[in-house]
């Protein structure tokens, strides 16, 4: 769970990268499909990523908003995993009625 927690700032930390000005050819959908890809690696290594290529030419405010989408989808899946755990572990702790 840290190291979801330590991908969700990475990732976020990317985001705020500034310097890259807006260009009406930069792709919002293959910048958000290689920030998950990033997501993913630092969740599974515990690496740190860094601003895709692909990302280059999307505003700042835009990326904010995908690295927002990423972040919030990735804790949506982690509340989803941790809901399932407990469910899991409380069937386990019943105990039938004599």
């Amino acid at each position: 769970m840290k190291t979801r927690t330590a991908a969700c700032a990475a990732l976020l930390a990317i985001a705020a990268l500034t310097g890259c000005s807006s260009d009406t050819n930069a792709d919002p959908a293959a910048c958000k499909a290689a920030l998950t890809k990033e997501m993913q690696d630092a969740v599974d290594s515990g690496k740190e990523g860094s601003r895709p290529d692909v990302c280059d030419g999307i505003s700042d405010k835009k990326l904010e908003e995908i690295a927002g989408e990423v972040v919030g989808k990735e804790l949506e899946d982690s509340l989803g995993d941790i809901d399932a755990s407990l469910d899991d572990t409380l069937e386990d702790l019943e105990t039938s009625a004599p």
